[in-house]
């Protein structure tokens, strides 16, 4: 009865979202692919569902106090946007880190903003000690039976649409939306299978099932901001362990493509938080089902789309880029030109760097950005590249797009391990003169090319040395040193994805520890992600 009366009320705050029969996800996945797109609802997103309904359910005493909630934007607006339906005053805490468009939006609507706290957690206890010190009304995002009874009108809607749906993928964040959905589809169709979504970096609930109790996660990290919830709902926990069928977690690289194929396929903006159910689709291994993805928002402010965009045309290999060492000696630069434009590349950025060796007249790096059609045409480029250079050449194209392996650092001289890993380079590789003649300011990342080709041998090489270099998109060396705070290598590495893509980590090895050291003015490692804004 609830969320007949719901879904009635939030008829009066939302625009119809009627399913968008994708052909594209339906070709790519071999089922009958929906989208239920919340992104065009007027704030943005489902939240204003919830926070409606809440509102609607409480006194007039309670909403003439002032309202008071905490969020990550999507339910800021909500909150903001109902309560200047009603006419009453509204306040939201919102992490630092929020998208600068949901910032303004939700001012927009006449709340207040504070920003409070680097992730939701922390924005919500300071938004509860507030509504403590003033006696403001606290509206939760999603920890409120009421609010997931606003969120479950769009089971309802999507249901009304397709009775005949197998399966709804809901995005996870503290799990209201999830609560609502999955119990309302139970009660109307328990053959339904609700999936839900979270982040790989922030999979609260997951971690909660496994556990059987509420568990918080010690840290999250993710693009999906609208989902970086340590904590899921403890009042909601019951009926989400109950109601939902399975949950998958999605790396935040799979939501930077299923953005560039949001865009280019149905011409939507949905942010990171609402693709997770588009980036799952590939993860359901049944075949023939109507399958309903719910895109929970669209909020996304331009940078984020920009930078999202950017890396979604490299891990598509569409940009990427070579590295080549040349005699600086005119008509070279125009034979690297003439082999890329032979393949139909597109130059799209030059470096030229004269200072990578002290004989410039020996070598001079020049770096090349190039728009490629994909993976294939990527190859295609490289490889007459190579078949095209000299002996000498060949060893240093070099690629920093999506090639497994790439290894890159930057040494500033220090006598001992810098030279020292120098020298064990060049006998690997028998630079042994190119190397010891290059001291001051030193870049040894060109002399390592053949890492994508014989990085096991290279690891073992400078494994005998207390060097270690461990690989995935790219690679990051542990030095031994000085004793300082220890982690396990596998922590280690992970820390140095999330930071050393922003600025220069170190981290250093004694016996089978890891020691985290942090920026190094002499010696910097560069973690390159698929991506030649690090290189």
């Amino acid at each position: 009865k609830k969320f007949e009366e719901a879904a009635e009320k939030v008829k009066e705050a939302t625009l119809p979202t009627n399913l968008v029969y994708s052909e594209y996800f339906s070709n790519q996945t071999g089922n009958k692919v929906y989208l239920k797109p919340e992104n065009m609802q007027y704030t943005g997103a489902y939240k204003v569902r919830g926070a409606y309904y809440k509102i609607s359910t409480m006194s007039e005493e309670a909403r003439k106090k002032g309202l008071i909630t905490a969020s990550a934007g999507n339910h800021a607006q909500g909150v903001a946007y109902a309560a200047k339906k009603y006419g009453v005053k509204a306040t939201v805490v919102m992490p630092t880190t929020t998208p600068l468009i949901k910032v303004n939006r939700t001012k927009s609507y006449g709340a207040e903003v504070v920003l409070y706290g680097d992730v939701y957690d922390e924005a919500c206890e300071y938004a509860l000690k507030l509504a403590e010190e003033k006696g403001l009304t606290f509206v939760h995002p999603f920890d409120d039976l009421d609010v997931a009874t606003g969120q479950g009108s769009i089971a309802m809607e999507i249901i009304k649409e397709l009775p005949t749906v197998d399966y709804i993928l809901v995005p996870v964040g503290g799990g209201g939306l999830a609560t609502g959905v999955s119990t309302l589809a139970k009660l109307l169709n328990p053959n339904i299978k609700v999936i839900g979504v979270e982040p790989a970096g922030a999979n609260c609930l997951q971690a909660s099932i496994k556990a059987g109790k509420v568990t918080t996660l010690p840290t999250v990290s993710t693009i999906a901001d609208g989902t970086a919830v340590k904590t899921p709902g403890s009042k909601l926990f019951p009926y989400l362990q109950k109601n939902l069928d399975d949950i998958i977690t999605v790396p935040d690289e799979d939501l930077i493509v299923s953005f560039l194929d949001m865009v280019e396929n149905h011409k939507m903006i949905v942010e990171n938080s609402g693709l997770l159910t588009v980036a799952a689709l590939k993860q359901i291994k049944d075949k023939d089902k109507k399958i309903v993805s719910i895109l929970s928002g669209g909020n996304m402010d331009v940078i984020t789309m920009s930078s999202v965009v950017q890396q979604g045309l490299v891990q598509r290999s569409r940009i990427f880029t070579v590295s080549v060492l040349l005699p600086d000696k005119p008509g070279e630069l125009v034979k690297v030109a003439k082999i890329i434009a032979d393949a139909n590349g597109n130059v799209i950025k030059l470096d030229h760097n004269q200072f990578v060796s002290i004989n410039r007249k020996a070598t001079v790096e020049l770096r090349i950005t190039i728009e490629a059609f994909g993976h294939e045409h990527k190859e295609q480029i490289v490889s007459e590249l190579e078949k095209n250079a000299t002996d000498v050449l060949q060893r240093y194209i070099r690629h920093t797009g999506q090639m497994e392996g790439a290894l890159s650092m930057q040494f500033f001289w220090k006598p001992d391990k810098g030279i020292q890993v120098c020298e064990i380079a060049g006998r690997f590789f028998g630079y042994e003169h190119e190397l010891t003649d290059m001291v001051y300011g030193f870049s040894i990342e060109e002399l390592l090319l053949n890492y994508l080709y014989e990085k096991d041998k290279i690891q073992t090489m400078f494994a005998q040395h207390d060097i270690y270099a461990p690989s995935k998109y790219g690679a990051v060396l542990y030095f031994q040193g000085r004793q300082l705070q220890i982690a396990d290598q596998k922590a280690a590495y992970q820390l140095a994805q999330e930071r050393c893509v922003v600025k220069p980590w170190i981290f250093y090895k004694e016996g089978e520890n890891v020691i985290e050291y942090g920026p190094n003015p002499y010696l910097a490692l560069y973690y390159i992600e698929a991506d030649t804004r690090c290189v």
